[in-house]
């Protein structure tokens, strides 16, 4: 399927994987690599994933729920109340049979989730579907996420613009005005 129609192109993007088990993190590496991603950062605990997520503008995550120091639950949690990127696309990875895992990860705001052990077209296909629903937002969310990316990246005279003009659209936008505030 051509990168036009999802939506997205996968050479522009930067991904984490986020396993404590060489053998997932390097398999799941190895998925994102064939399918053309742009930079494949890895962690093998929580605590390195946290540490990532603060110095890098990620773009896509994929965390195993089980992992020691910090956990996947933990990393997503932090992910949604954070001031920037908090609606990141985020897959994450559970033990087959793990159902309690699965529903406490989605009420947290999981996008998707993966039964370990996993097959590669699985994921490829769980993948292409969580980032095509992401990056075929309305243009007010499609502002602000860029906004937001450029925040993050210290481009606050990039970022102002596109501020504004989603205020624009949605004038009573609580993210929006924050953004403004901080930029």
């Amino acid at each position: 399927m051509a990168e036009e129609a999802l939506g997205f192109q996968t050479n522009n993007l930067t991904v984490l994987v986020a396993a404590e088990h060489d053998a997932i993190r390097k398999g799941v590496t190895r998925i994102l690599s064939k399918m053309g991603f742009g930079e494949v950062l890895d962690a093998h605990d929580g605590e390195q994933a946290q540490k990532i997520m603060e110095d890098e503008a990620v773009d896509f995550l994929i965390v195993d729920l089980e992992m020691r120091k910090i956990s996947g639950f933990q990393i997503l949690s932090d992910i949604r109340v954070r001031e920037y990127g908090s609606d990141i696309p985020v897959i994450v990875l559970s033990s087959d049979g793990a159902r309690e895992e699965i529903v406490k990860a989605a009420d947290l705001g999981a996008n998707d989730y993966v039964l370990k052990p996993f097959q590669p077209i699985e994921m490829e296909k769980k993948i292409v579907s969580v980032l095509s629903t992401y990056f075929k937002p309305d243009p007010f969310l499609a502002l602000i996420r860029r906004a937001e990316r450029l925040m993050f990246l210290k481009k606050y005279e990039e970022a102002f613009p596109l501020v504004e003009e989603s205020l624009k659209i949605n004038p009573s936008s609580v993210r929006a005005r924050h953004i403004k505030a901080i930029s």
